[in-house]
């Protein structure tokens, strides 16, 4: 069954909040959850339409339970993009030879990134009370696509609302991502000013910290060539050193062999069962299991 969509402004921006006219028929009262979907670079909010339907699929009356609280999915354009388009030129990287090369890729897409975060964070502050006629949200979470993914780890890690964070085909070390394309692309380096890199690390100092008590999953594909996995192999380390909780339980890195920079379905199925554990219905002996084509490197 289809979730409804119901579109709203809000702080002057258009959303589209999944499972809203679902929650109405409940009881008043009922718990709800909410999850932020943001979508990559070159994309508008439709893109995380289908992740946003699947998620909401685990509400309701099943197996004659009803779940403890009501998931509902937001979704928004980014800046620049969608229905907030001004120049296209802006979101296009470094291409050599072509005539989607933007040298100031770098600068662009952080502003975009940082927008996106804070936009997450002014939301939390107004749609419960836009949304609810009173208090009802008790989980707060975080779910990006790419560039989306990347936006998602800075309010993760800055928001204490945030308690559930998914980056799919994302990255915690933007500088590092930056630095190897710069280098594997021969790209000068006038394109990732110093001063400019020096900013955005301050920005990320202590990401594992603030991400210690978080409920963090991170899927990437084993051939993806634009934000490779081992982009967060440090953030891993990190973890294992320094999470609170433990490793597929609490969070983990998931690989998916053959996978580029793209959706796969072992992505829906991760993040299904990451949101019924963490947003809906928790199991005391969850712990995180695998598709046969994943491994947990």
């Amino acid at each position: 069954m289809t979730t409804s969509q119901t579109a709203i402004t809000l702080n002057g921006l258009d959303l589209s909040v999944y499972g809203l006219t679902e929650y109405k028929k409940l009881d008043p009262g009922t718990p709800a959850a909410v999850m932020f979907a943001i979508h990559g670079r070159l994309q508008d909010r439709t893109k995380m339409e289908a992740i946003s339907q699947v998620l909401c699929s685990l509400n309701g009356n099943k197996g004659g339970t009803l779940k403890p609280r009501h998931l509902i999915v937001v979704t928004f354009d980014h800046e620049n993009h969608g229905s907030r388009l001004k120049d296209k030129t802006l979101n296009y990287s470094w291409k050599k030879d072509s005539k989607r090369h933007n040298p100031n890729h770098a600068m662009d897409q952080w502003r975009m990134m940082q927008a996106a975060a804070q936009t997450v964070t002014g939301l939390m502050d107004v749609l419960e009370s836009h949304l609810f006629d009173k208090p009802v949200v008790d989980i707060w979470g975080v779910l990006g696509f790419s560039m989306g993914a990347h936006s998602s780890y800075l309010v993760a890690a800055n928001d204490p609302r945030i308690s559930v964070h998914i980056s799919l085909v994302g990255t915690g070390d933007f500088i590092g991502l930056l630095h190897a394309r710069l280098a594997n692309g021969g790209f000068p380096s006038e394109y990732l000013p110093d001063d400019f890199c020096d900013r955005v690390l301050a920005t990320y100092d202590g990401l594992a910290d603030k991400l210690a008590t978080k409920k963090v999953l991170m899927i990437n594909g084993g051939e993806d060539t634009m934000v490779p996995f081992d982009r967060n192999d440090g953030l891993v380390n990190a973890f294992l050193a320094s999470h609170d909780g433990s490793r597929g339980r609490d969070w983990d890195r998931i690989v998916v062999p053959g996978l580029g920079h793209a959706w796969c379905p072992e992505m829906f199925y991760l993040c299904s069962a990451w949101c019924k554990q963490w947003m809906l219905d928790s199991d005391p002996d969850f712990s995180l299991v695998l598709p046969p084509s994943c491994f947990s490197p």
